[in-house]
């Protein structure tokens, strides 16, 4: 079951011993539109900066999309190295969160989530094998050279841009040939944690009707502009799968 981001904002975020906060935001990479990080607002007073959570620490997310539960403690969490707010995301901050937990980094190797199925996955590593070793043994080649300048904090640098979810919601797509709406939501399919289509609103044009348009055809998002670019011309925009609340929870 899809979700969407707008009804997955809010909420309760629960470690396996205590609750740690609220969902506030989400950050993705919007080279493969996948979520990278889940911005959680605690209400402890010590804790006034937003805590940021991996989904590869997500066990599982309730029916009712009102309780993201963890796979790891609340002490966890709370002394996990910040990755920061600014963009974009520094490369050793996160090389940082991800050495706290020993998982491998998700920008080494060919996938979403490197060279995992998954972001489950990277946590369900042999005991005593360091995550370097693994992604080494599972890529070769090309892959494994480039997993190698990952490694050494050399990364391309549209894997440091994470954008807010909240702040694109909203902002206006344009097509090849004419602006055509904007964005209303962002749709989660919670077992890759990517953001797998996002609804567009083209009512200035066709009487309310929402289009989910996948996310493959989304090429740029330009921040001074408040924009996101679709390879596609307006009438292709307008044939896409018409958006129902019932597609996803």
């Amino acid at each position: 079951m899809l979700r969407t981001m707008r009804h997955l904002i809010g909420a309760t975020v629960a470690a396996t011993d205590e609750t740690v906060g609220e969902l506030d935001d989400a950050y993705f990479d919007d080279r493969h539109w996948a979520v990278r990080y889940l911005v959680v607002r605690s209400d402890e007073a010590d804790h006034a900066a937003p805590l940021m959570v991996s989904p590869v620490a997500v066990e599982a997310i309730s029916e009712d999309a009102s309780r993201i539960d963890l796979a790891v403690d609340k002490e966890s969490v709370e002394k996990a190295p910040g990755v920061g707010h600014e963009q974009p995301v520094s490369v050793q901050r996160e090389r940082a969160y991800y050495d706290y937990y020993g998982w491998p980094y998700y920008w080494q190797g060919p996938g979403v989530w490197g060279a995992w199925s998954g972001a489950a996955g990277m946590r369900m590593l042999p005991v005593g094998v360091p995550p370097d070793r693994v992604v080494a043994d599972e890529l070769s080649g090309q892959e494994e050279a480039e997993a190698g300048a990952a490694g050494s904090g050399e990364l391309d640098e549209t894997s440091r841009h994470l954008r807010s979810a909240n702040e694109v919601i909203g902002y206006f797509v344009e097509a090849t040939d004419h602006e055509v709406g904007h964005v209303e939501d962002l749709l989660l399919d919670p077992d890759s944690w990517r953001l797998t289509a996002v609804v567009v609103d083209t009512s200035n044009w066709w009487f309310g009707k929402r289009v989910a348009v996948p996310s493959e055809h989304f090429v740029a998002v330009d921040w001074e502009t408040e924009t996101v670019s679709v390879d596609l011309t307006r009438a292709q925009v307008k044939a896409e799968h018409e958006y129902r609340p019932e597609d996803a929870d």
